[in-house]
């Protein structure tokens, strides 16, 4: 079984390290692994599959990362749980999806195999993991031709965690160390041999085969925004705060490329109790208006697209008002429960009363609603927004604000996973996934399609895994 060590107690991990260490046949760990978040989790799970020791470095006491902060929503073409639904997709038809959204400036090829690959994972951690993952069918993602959002049953990221984290501890090859933070890359002879790892005012240096970094992005380093993404500099950072991007920081010391680095991803509902309010509310029939009790844009479009309009609004804050059918089915989110459950949804009778509650001007946000029901005969209201169906009372509400998500470029690599140099030759031995790696959204955050995020962590992940034990 592999040992999974929350202890805070540094020196003792350490011991638990070196233990590890003399058991093998000589001084090299086979993969590697930094950063502990889905990403980093998957690669060591497809890299067990030859591997005889893989070490996973979480820099904090838990395991997840930034993907517990997500919804799971992990899409796939031409799954088997698609067939079962009666949904046509191919990876094709993904793909197209995607460079529609980022205008085609990507690396396509890398898009290319993602799509390709992205349904044979997503089935792989079902079987592998017990994952009971289920198909969104209620509602189409922005950006989506088509229904291919698989998620877990209650809608969280922790979910999915756990039974990676369960998988891998029945595993006998995979040795989980929390706690430790990886400060640098053993570079020998122009290759890369491994990692150095803070303990205590001292570093330990581990000798690795195969590094593959997945380590995140740079959202929580304000410096490096200024330096590559300064309109997401504007938001507040609503990610994971070891974010700190330690892999563009180790990469350009040796050379590595760097690709969309001003590319990000924004979310629109976050609430002022720091819960997010899922995008369903908006794509099943609700609006978003400022303080004033207007709409300011056609709330159908990406969330991340929709935050750089947020952001510009009194306050840089917004209201979200559906009703009781939409509130009804978005209940199935367990974020939204929590967000019902504190307080963060209000409820009312009327518009009117609606508008009181949150403090906003009735006799606009009555207006409003009016106009966008006048809408509901499916001709485009001045936003462009095709409505389906009427706001009817009882009315919902919470106040949202937009936030920096995660950034979405990173260092450059092959359809391998492998980091480029500047001059797109291999850096040997040096895997980047995830948020490390770049991304396939194109620049800014109007590219972000629904799901990249999950897309790059799960597939990257698994290729990386996959690739490094084949080359050892």
């Amino acid at each position: 079984m592999s040992r999974h060590h929350p202890w805070s107690s540094k020196k003792f991990i350490s011991v638990l390290l070196r233990d590890f260490l003399s058991k093998l046949s000589n001084t090299d760990i086979d993969i590697a692994i930094v950063g502990g978040g889905g990403s980093g989790l998957i690669a060591a799970l497809a890299a067990s599959q030859k591997a005889s020791s893989i070490a996973v470095f979480e820099s904090t006491q838990r395991f997840g990362g930034h993907t517990l902060m997500t919804e799971s929503m992990i899409p796939a073409a031409a799954s088997k749980f698609q067939k079962e639904n009666g949904i046509e997709d191919s990876p094709w038809i993904m793909f197209n999806d995607i460079l529609r959204a980022n205008g085609g400036d990507c690396n396509r090829e890398l898009v290319r195999t993602l799509c390709e690959k992205s349904a044979t994972v997503v089935e792989w951690l079902s079987d592998f993991c017990n994952i009971d993952f289920e198909l969104v069918t209620d509602f189409l993602y922005p950006g989506h031709s088509r229904h291919r959002m698989h998620s877990t049953q209650n809608r969280t990221g922790e979910q999915l965690i756990q039974k990676i984290v369960n998988k891998i501890n029945s595993m006998g090859n995979i040795y989980l160390l929390s706690g430790r933070r990886v400060i640098d890359l053993i570079i020998d002879e122009h290759e890369v041999k491994g990692i150095k790892v803070l303990y205590g005012k001292d570093t330990e240096e581990i000798r690795a085969k195969k590094v593959i970094l997945a380590s995140g992005g740079y959202g929580a380093n304000r410096k490096l925004l200024e330096k590559y993404c300064k309109e997401a500099k504007e938001m507040d950072y609503f990610g994971n705060a070891e974010h700190r991007g330690d892999a563009v920081i180790w990469g350009e010391k040796i050379g590595a490329g760097l690709r969309y680095m001003d590319s990000y991803q924004a979310h629109s509902a976050v609430s002022k109790y720091g819960i997010l309010i899922t995008w369903k509310t908006m794509m099943n029939g609700g609006i978003m208006v400022n303080e004033i009790g207007e709409r300011f844009a056609d709330e159908t479009m990406s969330y991340s697209s929709f935050a750089r309009y947020l952001i510009k609004q009194p306050n840089k804050r917004g209201f979200e008002i559906y009703d009781k059918e939409i509130h009804y089915d978005t209940m199935k989110f367990e974020e939204y429960r929590k967000a019902v459950h504190i307080g963060a949804v209000i409820s009312s009778e009327s518009a009117e009363g609606l508008a009181r509650a949150l403090g906003l001007n009735e006799k606009n946000v009555i207006k409003t609603i009016e106009e966008y029901n006048s809408y509901a005969s499916g001709v485009p209201d001045k936003f462009g927004r095709i409505i389906r169906k009427k706001l009817i009372p009882p009315f919902f509400g919470v106040e949202v604000y937009p936030a920096l998500f995660h950034t979405q470029g990173g260092l450059a690599i092959d359809i391998n996973a492998r980091v480029l140099s500047n001059n797109s030759s291999i850096i040997p031995n040096l895997y980047a996934v995830g948020d490390a790696a770049e991304g396939i959204s194109g620049h800014g955050a109007s590219g972000y399609l629904t799901g990249n995020g999950l897309l790059c962590a799960t597939v990257l992940g698994f290729i990386a895994g996959t690739h490094s034990t084949n080359q050892l």
